[in-house]
């Protein structure tokens, strides 16, 4: 009896095993063109056309039989790639799905790292998970899925799971800076850098410097730093840019020669000053000085300023050293003594001005203006002048000033006498005089000499000028006050107040206005019809009535000269005024105008107005003649009874003004 069997069913690539029993020999045949005479062949590398039915004949002896035996081959599923996957932790991973060839496998999976947030292993799909890790390196789980289908195990598939570490960004820079300098930016903890920054900074730089740095790039920095793909973390740093020192600097320049430099700065803590050759000055005082300054010291200083920030900032400045000019060229002066002098003068070079300092050789206090000698007294004196040209002044110059003595000269005693008189005028005096010229008071004298003789006429008192020039051409005049007296006539005068006289104050006081001298008598007639007198310099009086007095004052001197004067004194009314406040001009020739009356009110600057209750002006003139009749101005008839508004403005007999206003009631 023949049989046949297999070990199957297989999965493709597996061995196939066939068993014959029965016979001696045996004959398979089977797909894909199988045959085989062994009691047991083996198929290698099974693939899905070797399925099928394989069949064996048998012969034992002379007798044969046959069988079959069928064999099947699963196909050994095949998983579609797995992409792997990187994500940061706490973040979700992507769901993995497995697909197969052919479809329907069941696929279990192992992982190598459950730190990752999954376990060891599992079967099915992976559902998306929170991905986890707190170290500082990147978690990787790697996967190993393998696919069973009918028994058959696929070839497993390997893929990964990275659960980044979160990175650590660290920032830092060198700051504070100072402007102009390079900021130096620097971060760690990740391998992708993004700078943001004031300014509009932006770098893709780890590490990034901005080389001259300026006030608007001071502020907050931003980095953010990655690790590959999306994980990033960011830091920030707050960047100091001080500005420069603003360095005042300056000097007294332009200084003279022999003068002192003196540098000024300000605006640090510390300070650094250089100057170029041939001086080549240095000096870390803040404001130095140089003594004396020379000529070749008229360069450029330069001071660098350290401030308390450490920044650094450097300024120049100029410094001009003016030459100092010569001394002006002067010549001696002579004057006589007591001689308008002028003031002095000197020659200068040009662009310059003169300083004078009197007779200060040393010291003093300068005046461009050249000063003016003292001449009262004789000798010589020296005056001290120097230039000053650019602001420079030069060394001073002597001028001597001599003052030579006048002359002297005197004449005997006081003259006196009624004229006409003669007389003889010798001058005495002690200095070489070489001329004279008189003035006698009454004319000059033609002679020359030293005596004179001259006569008077006229009455009066004589002052007698004598003028003396000596041999150093010094003149001085001489006057001799009142030296010659030939006596007058006096001259009567007198006023008297008040004036006007009224006679509300017919009380005259007289007073002597007379001219001349040594008057010892006064005699005064009143003018009066009762020929009142009176003897004394100053009298009072008082009229009892009105009228005109011709008064008369007789004088008299010590030497007998007499002089009579009259003058008239009117005695006047004294001023008055009055104004009533009603009249009724009705026509009955009673109090039918209204103006004002009274006594010594003078017709100049005259002016009476009339206003009615609204203020219109109704009346006007400036005649004291001239009276309101109750009419308005330019009408005929009577304005109505009501009360008026009276203005009075006119000047009494002395020139006094008054001024009155009031009510006035017209009455009907």
């Amino acid at each position: 009896v023949a049989t046949a069997t297999n070990t199957g069913p297989y999965c493709e690539g597996a061995t196939i095993s066939l068993t014959a029993t029965g016979g001696g020999t045996y004959s398979w045949t089977g797909p894909n063109g199988f045959t085989s005479t062994s009691a047991t062949p083996t198929i290698t590398n099974s693939t899905s056309a070797m399925a099928g039915t394989y069949s064996v004949i048998v012969t034992a002896l002379t007798c044969t039989a046959s069988a079959t035996s069928s064999v099947t081959i699963n196909l050994v599923p095949v998983l579609t790639p797995i992409t792997s996957q990187t994500v940061c932790p706490a973040s979700n991973t992507t769901p993995i799905t497995f697909v197969s060839t052919p479809a329907g496998a069941s696929v279990s999976w192992t992982n190598s790292n459950t730190a990752i947030g999954i376990g060891a292993n599992g079967n099915g799909n992976i559902a998306a998970f929170t991905g986890t890790n707190a170290g500082v390196t990147s978690l990787i789980g790697n996967f190993v899925a393998t696919p069973t289908l009918s028994g058959c195990v696929g070839t497993a598939t390997n893929f990964s799971i990275t659960v980044s570490q979160l990175p650590v960004a660290v920032i830092g820079s060198n700051s504070p800076i100072c402007v102009n300098a390079t900021l130096n930016l620097t971060a760690s903890g990740g391998t992708v850098y993004s700078w943001q920054g004031p300014d509009s900074f932006t770098s893709s730089t780890q590490n990034p410097s901005i080389a001259n740095a300026s006030l608007p790039m001071a502020g907050t920095y931003t980095v953010t730093v990655g690790v590959g793909g999306t994980c990033e973390s960011t830091a920030t740093v707050t960047v100091v840019v001080n500005p420069l020192p603003l360095v005042n600097i300056g000097s007294n320049s332009p200084v003279c020669e022999n003068g002192t430099i003196n540098l000024t700065s300000g605006g640090g803590v510390s300070y650094s000053w250089s100057g170029p050759p041939p001086n080549s000055f240095s000096s870390n005082t803040q404001n130095p000085s140089l003594n004396p300054a020379t000529l070749n010291m008229a360069v450029n200083y330069t001071v660098t300023v350290t401030d308390a920030n450490n920044c650094v900032n450097a300024n120049v400045t100029t410094v001009v050293v003016n030459p100092l000019p010569q001394a002006p060229v002067t010549n001696p002066i002579t004057y006589c003594e007591n001689d308008i002098a002028t003031n002095l003068t000197a020659t200068n070079s040009t662009n310059s001005t003169l300083n004078w300092y009197g007779t200060n050789a040393t010291g003093g206090v300068a005046s461009s203006t050249g000063p003016t000698p003292a001449t009262a007294a004789s000798g010589t004196s020296t005056y001290y002048v120097s230039q000053t040209a650019i602001g420079c002044e030069g060394p001073r110059a002597s001028l001597n000033v001599i003052v030579n003595p006048l002359p002297n000269a005197s004449l005997g005693t006081v003259i006196g006498g009624c004229a006409p008189i003669c007389r003889d005028f010798v001058v005495t005096s002690t200095s070489n005089n070489t001329s004279y010229a008189w003035d006698m008071g009454n004319g000059l004298a033609s002679s020359t000499l030293p005596t004179l003789t001259h006569c008077y006429n006229d009455a009066g008192t004589f002052s007698v000028g004598l003028t003396v020039t000596d041999n150093q051409g010094c003149v001085k005049s001489f006057t001799f006050p009142s030296w010659v007296n030939v006596f007058s006539n006096p001259t009567a005068s007198f006023i008297y107040n008040p004036m006007p006289v009224t006679i509300l104050e017919p009380t005259v006081t007289f007073t002597d206005n007379s001219i001349g001298s040594n008057i010892i008598s006064y005699n005064w007639n009143l003018g009066d019809t009762l020929n009142s007198t009176a003897v004394g310099q100053n009298i009072v009086f008082t009229y009892l009535t009105t009228g005109t007095y011709n008064v008369q004052l007789a004088i008299m001197t010590i030497n007998g000269c007499v002089d009579t004067i009259y003058k008239p004194v009117e005695v006047l009314d004294d001023f008055t005024v009055y104004i009533p406040n009603a009249f009724s001009p009705n026509g009955d020739d009673i109090n039918e105008e209204f103006y004002p009356i009274g006594n010594g009110i003078s017709d100049e600057k005259y002016s009476f107005m009339i206003f009615d209750r609204w203020g219109e002006l109704i009346f006007s003139t400036n005649k004291l003649n001239s009276h309101w009749d109750g009419k308005r101005m330019g009408r005929d008839n009577v304005v109505q009874q009501d009360t008026y508004i009276y203005k009075l403005s006119c000047r009494s007999f002395k020139g006094d003004s008054f001024a009155k206003s009031g009510h006035v009631n017209v009455i009907r």
